[in-house]
C-alpha cells in the first residue's frame, strides 16, 4: 500500500492528535482504568499510522537520502573524508559521473576547515576533491565511493530535488562523534549501499526495544504516553525513524537507562547513559544530578549506592568507548570534531532546526550572505567569508 499524503497534512493531523491527548488527560481521573487504556492505545494507533503517513512505503521504501549521504557515506569512508571533505568528494564524484546530475544548483558550497565553515565557489570544491582523491583514496576505494554516492543520489529520484541538493551542500557536513563512527563504520562496510534500507530499520528496532523496556519498568500506560509523544513531537519529524541510519541510538540509550534505573540496575543504566554521551555529547548532562547529589551530602561517600553505581557505570562506559575510538582513529580527529562542533554552534549558524536559548540570546542579527560580482563569482572578504 503506497501513500500520497504530504508531510504538511500529517503535521496538521498531529495538532488534532495532541488535542485529543490533552482532552484524555483532563478526563483521566473521571473514567475507568480500562477506558483510559483503551482510549490511549487508540490515540497511539492513530498517531503511529499518521507518523508513517498511513501506508507501508515509510517502512519499506522511503529513505532520507540527504541524511544518509552524511551518516552512511561519511562513516564508510571516514579515513579518507574525515570531518571536512565530504562535500568536495561528493561534488567531484557527481561531476565525474556524467554530472553534474542537477544542472541547476548553487554556484557555492559550504567549505569546512580548521578555520570554520565558509561558502566557497564550486571550483574550490572540485580542486579540494581532487586533492582528497589523489592523496587519501586508492583507485579501488574511489571507485567504490563514487558507486555508493551515485546510488544514493540517483537511484531514489523521489527523495532528491535540485533544491534539496543545494540545501545539502550548504549544510555543515558530517558531525558524528568518533564513538558513533567506531560503531557505525563496520556496519557500513558489511551492508552494501543497495541494501541501505535495511540499515534504516536499526533505529526502529532500537526504539521499539526501548518502549518495551519502559513498559516493563513503568507499565503500559507510561510506554503508550511516550509513544504518543514520539509520534506527535515536532522534534521527531526529521529524520523519520525508519528512514535514517543510527540517528536515534542515543535516545534508545537514554530511555533504556531510565527503565533500568527503575528496575534497580543503576550500573547498566549508567553505562547506557555514558554511551549516549559518547554518541551525542550533550547527554553528559544526565550525570549532573547524580554528581550533585553526592557533592551536596554533608559526608560524601563512595559506597555501593545506586547513585554511585550509576556514575561508575557511566564513567567506565565513556572511558572504554572513547578510549577505543581514540586508539582506532587517533587524537587529532577527536580535536577536529570538537572544533567543528564549536563552529557549528556559532550564532551565525542559527537555524530553525537548531534553535536554542543560548544561540538566540547571542545572535546579533547577522547572517551568512552570498554576494556575487558581475561575472557571477562569489565575493569573499579578507577572512574568506562571503560578503
Amino acid at each position: 500500500m503506497e501513500f500520497d499524503i504530504p508531510r504538511a497534512v500529517t503535521e496538521a493531523n498531529k495538532v488534532w492528535l495532541s488535542g485529543g491527548a490533552i482532552v484524555l488527560l483532563v478526563i483521566w481521573p473521571l473514567i475507568t482504568s480500562r477506558l483510559r487504556t483503551g482510549l490511549l492505545v487508540f490515540l497511539c494507533l492513530l498517531s503511529t499510522l499518521n507518523y508513517g503517513r498511513f501506508g507501508l512505503e515509510s517502512l519499506t521504501k522511503r529513505l532520507d537520502t540527504y541524511d544518509l549521504i552524511h551518516y552512511y557515506l561519511n562513516a564508510k569512508y571516514f579515513e579518507e573524508l574525515g570531518y571536512y571533505d565530504l562535500y568536495p568528494a561528493i561534488l567531484l564524484a557527481d561531476l565525474e559521473e556524467s554530472g553534474p546530475h542537477f544542472r541547476r544548483h548553487s554556484p557555492v558550497y559550504m567549505a569546512q576547515s580548521d578555520e570554520g565553515h565558509v561558502l566557497e565557489p564550486l571550483d574550490h570544491a572540485f580542486e579540494r576533491g581532487r586533492v582528497v582523491k589523489a592523496t587519501r583514496f586508492t583507485p579501488e576505494r574511489w571507485d567504490a565511493f563514487v558507486h555508493d554516492m551515485v546510488h544514493i543520489q540517483r537511484d531514489y529520484p523521489r527523495e532528491w530535488t535540485s533544491r534539496m541538493w543545494t540545501q545539502m551542500i550548504h549544510d555543515h557536513g558530517f558531525n558524528g562523534t568518533l564513538v558513533w563512527t567506531l560503531l557505525a563504520q563496520p556496519i557500513t562496510q558489511v551492508v552494501p549501499v543497495e541494501s541501505i534500507k535495511w540499515l534504516c530499520q536499526i533505529d526502529l528496532f532500537l526504539m521499539s526495544a526501548a518502549l518495551a523496556l519502559l513498559g516493563r519498568a513503568y507499565g503500559l500506560n507510561v510506554a503508550a504516553w511516550l509513544l504518543l509523544w514520539l509520534t506527535c513531537s515536532y522534534s521527531m519529524r526529521w529524520p523519520t525513524i525508519p528512514w535514517a541510519f543510527l540517528r536515534y541510538d542515543w535516545m534508545f540509550a537514554l530511555l533504556s537507562a531510565m527503565a533500568l534505573l527503575r528496575l534497580k540496575r543503576p550500573m547498566l543504566a549508567g553505562a547506557l547513559a555514558g554511551w549516549a554521551a559518547t554518541l551525542r555529547l550533550f547527554p553528559i548532562l544526565w550525570f549532573w544530578g547524580s554528581a550533585s547529589k553526592i557533592g551536596l551530602r554533608r559526608r560524601p561517600t563512595l559506597g555501593r549506592s545506586p547513585t554511585t553505581m550509576f556514575l561508575l557505570g557511566g564513567f567506565l562506559s565513556v572511558v572504554v568507548l572513547q578510549g577505543a575510538a581514540t586508539v582506532r582513529y587517533g587524537v587529532e580527529p577527536a580535536a577536529v570534531h570538537i572544533a567543528n562542533m564549536l563552529d557549528h554552534n556559532d550564532p551565525l549558524q542559527l537555524s530553525s532546526r537548531r534553535a536554542g536559548l543560548a544561540l538566540a540570546l547571542s545572535f546579533d542579527g547577522r547572517r551568512l550572505e552570498t554576494v556575487r560580482d558581475d561575472a557571477g563569482a562569489v565575493v569573499l572578504d579578507d577572512e574568506g567569508r562571503p560578503r
